[in-house]
């Protein structure tokens, strides 16, 4: 079955996800995103979403979790998953799909494969680009929520879904540079 935005409907209006970024990679060894995203080993703890929450500018942290599909690394008020040279290095010999949304609804969608940018857009701003028109068909940006279309686009590109519940469990946190 493919994802739809109504599998993600949950999200719409979740204050939890006023401010995140969520990466999903498929086809790549943890080790290899956890480099990719620079985080500091030393650091690692149990943490929920919420109990990695960045504060800038202090500690700023990921929230990382292997999945059958791949590895999900979620930044709770972060937006290090939006750099392309993390996600290039993340992507190679794999896939990545990042959405960053921010408190201000600034929005930012990011396709990377094997070590190229393929895609950026703005879902809330921009018409989705030629390269997901496939994987986006069906889904409705202009008319439904652009969190749920745009959390079904990354499960649909990488087959990594994000569910509710997955907010609430503890998962490996790592500190990461600051990006200020």
């Amino acid at each position: 079955m493919t994802p739809s935005a109504a599998d993600y409907g949950w999200a719409e209006g979740d204050p939890r996800l006023d401010a995140f970024c969520l990466s999903a990679v498929a086809g790549v060894a943890v080790e290899q995103v956890l480099e990719a995203f620079s985080v500091r080993p030393e650091t690692e703890a149990a943490a929920s979403f919420a109990g990695a929450f960045n504060d800038f500018p202090s500690s700023t942290y990921v929230v990382v979790d292997e999945t059958p599909a791949g590895v999900v690394v979620v930044e709770n008020n972060g937006w290090r998953g939006t750099d392309e040279t993390v996600l290039a290095n993340a992507s190679r010999g794999g896939r990545v799909a990042s959405y960053y949304r921010s408190v201000n609804a600034d929005m930012r969608f990011v396709l990377a494969v094997d070590g190229d940018i393929r895609a950026v857009f703005d879902p809330l701003l921009d018409p989705v680009p030629a390269e997901l028109s496939d994987a986006a068909s069906g889904l409705g940006f202009a008319v439904e929520s652009v969190e749920a279309c745009s959390l079904a686009l990354v499960e649909r590109l990488t087959g990594i879904r994000l569910e509710r519940d997955w907010l609430d469990e503890p998962h490996r946190r790592f500190e990461v540079p600051s990006p200020i």
